[in-house]
This record gives structure tokens, sequence and C-alpha cells, in this order.
């Protein structure tokens, strides 16, 4: 049986997991829109 606290570290490590390649991606500054608009 694992334990409630167990349980929510690997909760937590989890949720981490699944929202660090959308942190990743809002942290890029190589958008296609940046891209697109430095024509000069």
């Amino acid at each position: 049986m694992m334990k409630r606290r167990e349980f929510f570290g690997w909760v937590g490590i989890g949720w981490l997991a699944s929202f660090l390649p959308l942190a990743l991606a809002g942290c890029n500054r190589q958008t296609p829109q940046n891209l697109s608009t430095n024509n000069t």
C-alpha cells in the first residue's frame, strides 16, 4: 500500500513533468512570428 505522502509526491512529479514542455515552449524566443517579421 502506498502512503499518502508518497502518492502526492508522485502526483507532483507527474504534474511538473506534464507542464515542462509547455514552459520550455513558452520560453523559446524563436517563434515563427518572430522569424517572419525579421525581414530587414
